[in-house]
C-alpha cells in the first residue's frame, strides 16, 4: 500500500471548490482504496468502498505516482506514512461516526 497526501497549492484551482487536501490509500497497480478531502472552509469528505460522504468519491482510472502529479504545479503531492492516514482516518471517519 501507499499513502499519498496531495496538497492544492494553485488559489484558481482552489476557488473553483476543489479541496486544500487530498489523503489516498493506494494499493501496488494504483487504484485508490481510501479518500480523504478536506476543504478550506474546514469541511471535509471521505469515500471507501461504497460509501461518498459529501462530494468526495473515489477515483475512477489509475492514481500516478508522486513524480507525475508533481509535474502539475497546481499540486505539491508526498508520500506518508501508514500510521499518519491511520490518525487522519480516524479524526474524519471513524470519529465521525461516533458525534
Amino acid at each position: 500500500m501507499k499513502y499519498l497526501k496531495n496538497e492544492l497549492i494553485a488559489l484558481a484551482l482552489e476557488e473553483k471548490g476543489l479541496p486544500k487536501i487530498i489523503y489516498s490509500e493506494i494499493d501496488s497497480i494504483g487504484v485508490e482504496l481510501r479518500k480523504i478531502e478536506i476543504f478550506t472552509n474546514g469541511t471535509f469528505g471521505y469515500a471507501y468502498n461504497e460509501i461518498e460522504v459529501g462530494t468526495t468519491a473515489l477515483a475512477d482510472q489509475l492514481i500516478p505516482e508522486v513524480e507525475e502529479i508533481n509535474k502539475d504545479e497546481g499540486f505539491l503531492a508526498n508520500y506518508i506514512e501508514r500510521y499518519e492516514f491511520e490518525a487522519l482516518w480516524k479524526k474524519y471517519v471513524l470519529d465521525s461516526y461516533e458525534k
